[in-house]
């Protein structure tokens, strides 16, 4: 069996699009019994055959394939990495978010949106871990992993997003918000309602924020602010504001 997989994985680097798709089809086929031998393909010179092994591992599913699959989301060549991030579709489970969450402090910007976008489609499973990263991690990962909250869309991060806004700098604060604003929990208004007399960028993202919340309790704060706020591109957003939540007149 060892020595069939063997054979079939060197077909993998055939130019005969054919025997290669015929190789592939029998390694998945093969299952378990050829992770082991194509996660060692994943470090293969050829990257036609780095390739084809993640695209194959993708398929089959073992649980050992995950970590090697991480690994390969920084190949040097495009075509692997992309197969690698399809891959990782099939394993979204806790373990594969714990090892996305160091990806997101790579300089390598398709290392860090891909594992962004996978920690997205993991949604509400991946939002324990990346609370703990909201709360401790670098301020640079705080900020990622904020905006993946906002793109998951589940209300079980306000409070920790909440709390963010508390500390941490201007990025941080207005990446915050933004996630806020995109979950839309009424919860947060209060929270964005105290930046409305304070820095000129966070008063703006606030405004944003409350504007897709929609919170009726924002009327009056809002009115407030607008007959002190100077800035006419904040008075404007502070007007769209009281528009969605029906108080414009």
């Amino acid at each position: 069996m060892v020595d069939n997989i063997e054979s079939l994985i060197k077909r993998l680097a055939s130019r005969d699009h054919l025997e290669r798709d015929t190789a592939v089809s029998a390694l998945i086929k093969a299952g378990p019994a050829a992770v082991e031998k194509l996660v060692e393909a994943l470090g293969d010179e050829d990257w036609q055959i780095r390739y084809m092994a993640a695209y194959a591992l993708g398929y089959i599913g073992d649980e050992r394939a995950l970590k090697p699959l991480v690994s390969t989301l920084n190949d040097k060549e495009a075509n692997v990495r992309v197969a690698a991030a399809e891959a990782l579709r099939n394993f979204l489970d806790l373990e594969m978010a714990r090892l996305l969450l160091p990806c997101l402090e790579t300089d390598d910007v398709f290392l860090k949106e891909i594992a962004k976008e996978l920690l997205v489609e993991g949604g509400r499973m991946s939002i324990p871990l990346l609370i703990l990263a909201l709360r401790d991690g670098r301020t640079e990962v705080r900020t990622e992993v904020a905006d993946v909250l906002g793109k998951i869309g589940d209300s079980l991060a306000v409070d920790a997003l909440s709390e963010t806004l508390k500390s941490g700098g201007t990025r941080l604060k207005i990446s915050a918000m933004a996630a806020l604003g995109e979950i839309g929990d009424r919860r947060a208004t209060p929270h964005l309602l105290g930046f409305l007399g304070g820095e000129e960028k966070l008063r703006y993202f606030a405004l944003c924020a409350l504007e897709k919340i929609k919170d009726p309790r924002a009327g009056k704060p809002l009115r407030e602010a607008l007959k002190r706020e100077e800035l006419p591109y904040i008075r404007e957003q502070i007007k769209r504001t009281l528009s969605k939540i029906g108080q414009d007149d």
